[in-house]
């Protein structure tokens, strides 16, 4: 009996510290959640040296992008999700990045090549 609730406890436990550290990241813009479209158009102005106007058309396209995909989270059902994620994100993402070099320079463009290099063929893609 006693290692049945030790058992119990330990799982409740384990469960509780995954949870709170899966949030923990997200908050704080950790690997498996999405950062913000500030945070995202900061590290690309680091990375690409962009113009205030490159800065600001960036960041209308990600907040729409975000809240085109929080409509889409809410309105999809989990099997819908998971399909999109078998069968669309490799399009979603090539289609955001033709954007995204849409309005860079050519020199920034082949930064943003490179960093990009290897991504979404198995590995985990360039410096991000």
């Amino acid at each position: 009996m006693k290692k049945i609730i030790i058992a119990s406890i330990t799982a409740v436990t384990l469960t509780i510290g995954a949870l709170s550290g899966a949030v923990y990241a997200h908050e704080k813009g950790g690997k498996g959640g999405p950062k913000s479209a500030e945070d995202r158009v900061e590290k690309l102005t680091q990375r690409l040296d962009l113009s205030t106007d490159q800065q600001s058309q960036l960041l209308a396209m990600f907040t729409k992008r975000d809240a085109d995909r929080e409509q889409m989270q809410a309105t999809l059902t989990a099997e819908q999700r998971e399909n999109m994620k078998a069968n669309a994100r490799d399009g979603m993402r090539d289609q955001m990045h033709k954007d995204i070099k849409s309005l860079l320079t050519a020199n920034q463009i082949a930064k943003f090549e490179n960093m990009h290099s290897g991504e979404g063929k198995g590995g985990k893609g360039g410096k991000h």
